[in-house]
């Protein structure tokens, strides 16, 4: 019993610090289009974002009590930049901090990065990461296989 409750407020807290991580990269987005009222995200006890195993957000895109947002909101042109700030939110929060086993998480890990030491060559490099050498040059623009020390080079994944 003491378990399971352990692992429900451990997953209930990961899912509130990703809500809010993720309405953070919402506001950041939506106050490009609008006015906002308040810069940082708000906590609210609502029993719709309390899922333990999933983020939640609720988004308050303006007030009907408002004239102006009103007169806002009946403006469809308006609506579409509002739902595109929010997706664009969306998606910055989930490609920088993808869930496991997503796309974005197998996209970001195919590629790993290397900082050059002295000593190190393209060929040693391709040799130690098991990739060719001309895929490492084409990760990094490169038209030489001459590097510099202190130099982080994109290694790709086969």
């Amino acid at each position: 019993r003491y378990l399971a409750q352990a692992l429900l407020d451990m997953s209930m807290d990961h899912s509130l610090t990703t809500s809010y991580d993720l309405s953070r990269d919402v506001i950041s987005h939506l106050g490009k289009v609008t006015r906002l009222h308040k810069s940082k995200p708000q906590a609210a006890s609502l029993a719709v974002l309390t899922s333990p195993d999933i983020p939640s957000v609720l988004v308050e895109t303006g007030f009907i009590s408002n004239p102006k947002e009103e007169k806002n909101l009946n403006w469809s042109a308006y609506r579409q930049k509002l739902a595109q700030s929010i997706f664009d939110g969306i998606k910055q929060h989930f490609k920088s901090s993808p869930p496991d086993s997503s796309l974005w998480a197998k996209w970001k890990s195919e590629n790993r990065t290397h900082k050059v030491r002295s000593g190190e060559s393209l060929s040693l490099l391709a040799q130690r990461y098991k990739v060719r050498v001309s895929s490492i040059k084409k990760a990094n623009n490169l038209n030489t296989s001459v590097v510099r020390i202190g130099q982080v080079l994109t290694i790709p994944r086969n």
